[in-house]
């Protein structure tokens, strides 16, 4: 995973799913979205899912978390890992947790 790549996966996440750029205080604006978004950029059996969600070990701040799954032999996909990673609104704080777990697991890259 190059930073390069990362940014544009982060630039491109903030701006379909926070493009109001919300802090994650007050009230939700209605362009926000939490759905997953799914990332086929490891082998074929590993893939990185991020969203929006509430950390609750937080205090219940909104934050984002990037989660990678294993999916041998195509079936019951199992959690490898997940970091989660302060901001909603923090192009330069996603793409830290994006290469913080991705050179933890260089192992997947194809």
């Amino acid at each position: 995973m190059t930073k390069q790549f990362a940014r544009e996966i982060a630039d491109k996440l903030i701006k379909e799913h926070n493009p109001d750029l919300w802090d994650g205080l007050g009230n939700m604006p209605s362009s926000f979205s939490n759905e997953i978004e799914v990332y086929n950029i490891f082998n074929k059996e590993v893939y990185m899912t991020i969203q929006f969600e509430i950390d609750a070990d937080e205090g219940g701040c909104w934050a984002h978390i990037v989660k990678l799954y294993s999916n041998k032999d195509g079936c019951n996909d199992e959690l490898i890992d997940g970091y989660f990673g302060n901001g909603i609104n923090s192009v330069t704080s996603l793409v830290e947790t994006i290469m913080d777990l991705c050179d933890d697991y260089k192992e997947f890259y194809e």
